[in-house]
């Protein structure tokens, strides 16, 4: 029985629809995750500990509603596990 999350096993994700001022994305999948830094020359490091997944997300990039400027994500089915 697997184990943990095999993070490099991701699928990308689908852009269903894709316009200056809405992007509609499904199956978006991403890493979370802890980023640690150091002074040595190797700097930052980001070690994956889960992801999350969202079945559909529309992305509103400065659409005017209503004589008011909305940007946002709505999610629909979203998820998220950690190892």
């Amino acid at each position: 029985m697997p184990t943990g999350l095999n993070l490099a096993a991701l699928q990308p994700l689908i852009a269903l629809w894709y316009a200056p001022q809405v992007t509609i994305v499904l199956n978006r999948q991403v890493p979370e995750g802890v980023i640690s830094c150091s002074a040595t020359p190797a700097g930052c490091t980001f070690t994956p500990t889960g992801v999350k997944v969202e079945a559909i997300a529309v992305e509103l990039h400065r659409v005017s509603l209503g004589g008011q400027l909305v940007s946002g994500t709505i999610v629909l089915g979203g998820q998220s596990a950690e190892q």
